[in-house]
């Protein structure tokens, strides 16, 4: 070998381990399962049986998420609200199945993605119902308890707040009633039944109703409170997330030793007075809701006047920036949450993958968050959410982020690997020209030629029938159905190698193999047994006890007995 080919031999050798370095620690390896197509090329094979598979699960996924509501909404009206939980888990959690599926068929710019942005909403307004329920019905219980107490004051604070309650189912209650015209429309493409939701939004509906009939009688029923020398004043008379209200109030007749402010009828704060008998304190809005809200003072069996006061809603703004993480599969998500210009504090923050939640940060006090995420190989959408209804905010969403995931080698790997191969190209790149060429036998006359080994490395004696089951059975018991599969293939494969010889080496593969008999008796069952040998040995399915394969298998050793393989 002259200098100049050596050296474009070393050149070529390290451009191409410079090529495959980043799929050397880690390759990608494709199966039916996540190989349906690429922008090179396309599995008719994968995307059939995918298509098949998919399409009745997707459908039976559907169906099961419209139905869902139900059974929710029936434990929330008898107030069942643990069961009500639990079947709402059960939702979530069919919902995330889902939502992996449409992400991972690329169907979310399709009927199927419309379908399921529309069960996400109605998904997030159920979560509420639930929870403005189970409040509505703790009001119900404490008036209850405070009309056996006869304390006029809290039974007063009770009509406020239930009104804010009932306010909050009516919206989220509204919410899914009205999508109700996309989620028939959507649900009659699909061709899916619609009976069980619409009898969920009726229920709701009913739910409400009652709900507004009993907030009428608490109103009516709410008792006049006499007014003392204890006062009290909020100042302003409403505000915003981030402002301060001053609650101030004075006892003018002797000192009290502390005085209790209650809010929403529950106990915010103790402050003792001055010597003038007057206390003051600010009154920051923060993680409250919006509306209105009451409050006032009590001091023994002496209680202010009852002051209200609202709380506006603001307009939020939140970012997402993402970067890669120390290791490949970690993503570093960053942002910030604002209320204008001031930071949203210790506010939840979801990071939602593919339109799925991730993972909930915290908000630190400077309005910044962070989190670091792990995600599959492959391309993946990142967004942040607020929409905590505990704060007087309106909820916002970042930007749409596209992070795409990919393995990096380890580079200590790469250089060992690297290093062995180039050094194995230039022992066989030096040893090439000087090698001793193989002779090829010469013909005789009247006999049939004599393919050399080297020619397919295939050709070996085949082992018995028996022999290939015993083996068969021994990597089933084992649960080692790929090599089982295999061992079937192998002994076919073996006793055609002669007959097929001339078309066939070490890269033919089973279907190819099987095709050489396209013309024979032998077609139909090999096609059908590399079919489910392909399911078994790159789709990762399961052998059976009496497996098609194995009868695919037996057809076609019949057949070459009967010598009808010709």
């Amino acid at each position: 070998m002259n200098r100049l080919s050596f050296f474009v031999l070393v050149l070529l050798s390290a451009a191409f381990l410079g090529l495959l370095a980043p799929y050397i620690a880690q390759p990608a390896l494709y199966t039916l399962q996540d190989d349906p197509a690429t922008s090179f090329h396309a599995n008719p094979a994968a995307l059939e049986q995918i298509s098949q598979r998919r399409s009745a699960e997707l459908e039976s996924l559907m169906q099961g998420l419209l139905d869902s509501p139900q059974p929710v909404v029936l434990n929330v009206r008898i107030h069942d609200f643990e069961e009500a939980q639990r079947a709402f888990d059960e939702y979530k959690e069919k919902s995330r199945t889902f939502g992996n599926i449409v992400v991972s068929l690329e169907l979310s710019k399709s009927a199927v993605g419309d379908f399921q942005r529309e069960n996400r909403k109605n998904l997030a307004a159920l979560e509420r119902m639930i929870n403005e329920s189970a409040r509505f019905a703790e009001i119900n219980r404490l008036e209850i308890r405070y009309r056996s107490e006869d304390n006029p004051t809290l039974l007063y604070t009770l009509t406020y707040e239930g009104e804010a309650v009932q306010q909050a189912l009516a919206d989220a209650s509204g919410e899914l009633a009205g999508r109700k015209p996309e989620i028939l429309d959507v649900s009659g493409k699909l061709g899916l039944n619609t009976t069980r939701y619409l009898e969920a939004v009726d229920i709701l509906d009913e739910i409400v109703s009652e709900s507004r009939q009993e907030q009428e009688v608490r109103a009516g029923n709410q008792p006049v409170i006499n007014e003392s020398s204890l006062m009290l004043a909020v100042t302003p008379a409403s505000g915003r997330y981030g402002d301060a209200l001053q609650v101030a109030g004075a006892y003018t007749f002797t000192r009290l030793a502390h005085v209790t402010l209650v809010l929403d009828g529950r106990d915010w704060k103790s402050l003792a007075t001055n010597e003038g008998g007057v206390f003051t304190t600010p009154l920051p809005i923060g993680r409250i809701r919006a509306g209105d809200h009451v409050i006032f003072a009590s001091s023994g069996p002496l209680y202010s006047n009852i002051v209200t006061f609202t709380v506006l809603p603001a307009e939020t703004t939140i970012t997402l920036e993402t970067e890669p993480g120390e290791t490949w599969d970690h993503v570093l998500c960053s942002g910030s949450l604002y209320a204008g210009k001031t930071p949203v504090r210790s506010a939840p923050v979801r990071i939602m993958v593919d339109d799925f939640l991730e993972q909930t940060v915290t908000v630190s006090d400077d309005g910044t968050y962070s989190a670091i995420v792990v995600l599959a190989e492959g391309g993946h959408t990142l967004r942040a959410v607020f929409d905590d209804p505990g704060y007087p905010l309106l909820p916002s969403s970042s930007g749409m982020q596209s992070v795409s995931v990919t393995p990096r080698a380890n580079l200590s790997l790469v250089l060992l690997v690297g290093g062995g191969v180039l050094a194995g190209a230039l022992i066989v790149a030096g040893w090439y020209p000087t090698r001793r060429r193989t002779p090829v036998p010469p013909l005789v006359p009247g006999e049939p030629a004599r393919i050399p080994s080297v020619q397919t490395g295939l050709h070996k004696a085949p082992l018995s029938p028996i022999d290939v089951l015993i083996r068969y059975m021994e990597l089933f018991e084992g649960k080692r159905w790929s090599e089982a599969a295999q061992v079937l293939y192998v002994s076919l494969r073996d006793r055609l190698a002669r007959r097929a010889a001339p078309r066939l080496s070490r890269a033919t593969t089973a279907r190819e193999f099987a095709g050489i008999f396209s013309g024979t008796a032998l077609s139909a069952p090999f096609r059908s047994f590399v079919a489910r040998y392909e399911e078994i040995r790159y789709g990762a399915s399961s052998l059976v006890k009496s497996d098609q394969l194995l009868a695919f298998w037996d057809a076609i050793l019949s057949l070459i007995e009967e010598g009808r393989h010709e």
